[in-house]
Protein backbone atom coordinates (compact mmCIF):
# COMPACT_ATOMS: atom_id res chain seq x y z
CA UNK A 1 0.00 0.00 0.00
CA UNK A 2 1.51 3.34 -1.01
CA UNK A 3 1.46 6.55 1.01
CA UNK A 4 -1.52 8.06 -0.83
CA UNK A 5 -3.65 4.93 -0.30
CA UNK A 6 -2.68 4.82 3.38
CA UNK A 7 -3.50 8.50 3.73
CA UNK A 8 -6.92 7.90 2.14
CA UNK A 9 -7.62 5.10 4.63
CA UNK A 10 -6.86 7.41 7.55
CA UNK A 11 -8.97 10.20 6.06
CA UNK A 12 -11.87 7.72 5.82
CA UNK A 13 -11.33 6.66 9.43
CA UNK A 14 -11.39 10.27 10.63
CA UNK A 15 -14.60 10.85 8.65
CA UNK A 16 -16.19 7.83 10.33
CA UNK A 17 -15.00 9.04 13.74
CA UNK A 18 -16.47 12.47 13.03
CA UNK A 19 -19.82 10.87 12.13
CA UNK A 20 -19.78 8.82 15.34
CA UNK A 21 -18.90 11.94 17.34
CA UNK A 22 -21.82 13.84 15.79
CA UNK A 23 -24.16 10.94 16.59
CA UNK A 24 -22.85 10.83 20.17
CA UNK A 25 -23.49 14.55 20.49
CA UNK A 26 -27.08 14.05 19.32
CA UNK A 27 -27.55 11.22 21.84
CA UNK A 28 -26.15 13.38 24.65
CA UNK A 29 -28.50 16.21 23.77
CA UNK A 30 -31.49 13.87 23.70
CA UNK A 31 -30.49 12.30 27.01
CA UNK A 32 -30.16 15.73 28.63
CA UNK A 33 -33.52 16.84 27.26
CA UNK A 34 -35.16 13.60 28.37
CA UNK A 35 -33.72 13.90 31.89
CA UNK A 36 -34.86 17.51 32.14
CA UNK A 37 -38.41 16.57 31.13
CA UNK A 38 -38.56 13.63 33.53
CA UNK A 39 -37.28 15.68 36.47
CA UNK A 40 -39.72 18.50 35.63
CA UNK A 41 -42.67 16.10 35.40
CA UNK A 42 -41.73 14.38 38.63
CA UNK A 43 -41.31 17.70 40.42
CA UNK A 44 -44.69 18.93 39.20
CA UNK A 45 -46.47 15.73 40.12
CA UNK A 46 -45.87 16.55 43.81
CA UNK A 47 -45.73 12.91 44.66
CA UNK A 48 -44.33 12.13 48.10
CA UNK A 49 -42.17 9.23 47.04
CA UNK A 50 -41.00 7.59 43.87
CA UNK A 51 -40.66 3.93 43.05
CA UNK A 52 -37.30 2.24 43.18
CA UNK A 53 -37.63 1.47 39.46
CA UNK A 54 -38.11 5.13 38.59
CA UNK A 55 -35.09 6.17 40.65
CA UNK A 56 -33.03 3.41 39.02
CA UNK A 57 -34.15 4.55 35.55
CA UNK A 58 -33.04 8.12 36.30
CA UNK A 59 -29.71 6.84 37.58
CA UNK A 60 -29.26 4.68 34.46
CA UNK A 61 -29.91 7.71 32.25
CA UNK A 62 -27.16 9.58 34.08
CA UNK A 63 -24.75 6.64 33.65
CA UNK A 64 -25.58 6.38 29.94
CA UNK A 65 -24.95 10.10 29.52
CA UNK A 66 -21.56 9.80 31.26
CA UNK A 67 -20.58 6.83 29.07
CA UNK A 68 -21.55 8.67 25.88
CA UNK A 69 -19.38 11.61 27.00
CA UNK A 70 -16.48 9.22 27.70
CA UNK A 71 -16.80 7.73 24.20
CA UNK A 72 -16.84 11.26 22.74
CA UNK A 73 -13.63 12.07 24.59
CA UNK A 74 -11.93 8.92 23.30
CA UNK A 75 -13.07 9.64 19.74
CA UNK A 76 -11.70 13.18 19.98
CA UNK A 77 -8.31 11.89 21.12
CA UNK A 78 -8.24 9.33 18.29
CA UNK A 79 -9.04 12.05 15.76
CA UNK A 80 -6.26 14.28 17.12
CA UNK A 81 -3.76 11.42 16.89
CA UNK A 82 -4.73 10.51 13.35
CA UNK A 83 -4.69 14.17 12.27
CA UNK A 84 -1.17 14.55 13.72
CA UNK A 85 -0.07 11.39 11.91
CA UNK A 86 -1.55 12.58 8.60
CA UNK A 87 0.15 15.97 8.98
CA UNK A 88 3.45 14.18 9.61
CA UNK A 89 2.99 11.86 6.62
CA UNK A 90 2.10 14.76 4.32
CA UNK A 91 5.08 16.80 5.52
CA UNK A 92 7.45 13.85 5.19
CA UNK A 93 6.08 13.08 1.73
CA UNK A 94 6.57 16.69 0.64
CA UNK A 95 10.15 16.74 1.97
CA UNK A 96 10.87 13.42 0.24
CA UNK A 97 9.51 14.73 -3.08
CA UNK A 98 11.62 17.89 -2.83
CA UNK A 99 14.71 15.82 -2.03
CA UNK A 100 14.05 13.47 -4.95
CA UNK A 101 13.68 16.43 -7.34
CA UNK A 102 17.01 17.86 -6.16
CA UNK A 103 18.67 14.45 -6.46
CA UNK A 104 17.25 14.01 -9.97
CA UNK A 105 18.54 17.44 -11.02
CA UNK A 106 22.03 16.70 -9.63
CA UNK A 107 22.13 13.26 -11.26
CA UNK A 108 21.13 14.73 -14.63
CA UNK A 109 23.81 17.42 -14.31
CA UNK A 110 26.43 14.81 -13.37
CA UNK A 111 25.44 12.62 -16.31
CA UNK A 112 25.64 15.54 -18.75
CA UNK A 113 29.07 16.50 -17.40
CA UNK A 114 30.27 12.89 -17.65
CA UNK A 115 29.05 12.63 -21.24
CA UNK A 116 30.71 15.96 -22.10
CA UNK A 117 34.03 14.76 -20.70
CA UNK A 118 33.69 11.41 -22.42
CA UNK A 119 33.00 13.07 -25.76
CA UNK A 120 35.91 15.48 -25.29
CA UNK A 121 38.32 12.69 -24.39
CA UNK A 122 37.23 10.60 -27.36
CA UNK A 123 38.29 13.45 -29.63
CA UNK A 124 34.80 14.52 -30.55
CA UNK A 125 33.69 18.08 -30.24
CA UNK A 126 30.26 19.51 -30.48
CA UNK A 127 30.64 19.56 -34.28
CA UNK A 128 31.72 15.89 -34.39
CA UNK A 129 34.28 16.77 -37.10
CA UNK A 130 36.64 13.90 -37.89
CA UNK A 131 39.51 16.36 -38.35
CA UNK A 132 39.43 17.50 -34.76
CA UNK A 133 42.12 16.39 -32.36
CA UNK A 134 41.78 14.88 -28.93
CA UNK A 135 41.32 17.53 -26.33
CA UNK A 136 43.63 17.26 -23.32
CA UNK A 137 42.75 18.60 -19.91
Amino acid sequence: MNTVELENVFVSITSILEHIENTNCDISNMMERSSTIIVKELTESKKDGFSQELLEAIQLQDIISQQVQAVSGALGEMQKSIDAYLHSVRTDHSILNQGMKKLHHKMDAALLEAKRKHDAFAGRTQNDDADECIEFF
